[in-house]
């Protein structure tokens, strides 16, 4: 079967194996920020908690190399993702 418009837009865009179906809007702005937190976040203009989450998130995905859209911010780093 084809991918839905929306399927393929998230493909391109994250270029990873994605749950679209799963997908909000919320979550979407999250991992959007998260993968592009080095452009949207410098180290003197963290406001708050949120934006601290999202730096966490965004150095997790891309040093570990992981799909975006395993990263939750209950997620555990040695349960979850096994680092040790």
């Amino acid at each position: 079967k084809g991918k839905s418009r929306f399927e393929r837009f998230l493909h391109n865009t994250f270029a990873r194996d994605i749950n679209y179906q799963d997908t909000t809007v919320e979550r979407f702005v999250e991992l959007t920020a998260a993968i592009n937190y080095e452009k949207l976040l410098g180290t003197r203009c963290i406001q708050n908690k949120d934006e601290i989450m999202i730096g966490v998130m965004g150095i997790t995905i891309d040093r570990l190399g992981l799909n975006p859209y395993e990263v939750y911010p209950n997620k555990r780093f040695v349960a979850d993702f096994g680092i040790q």
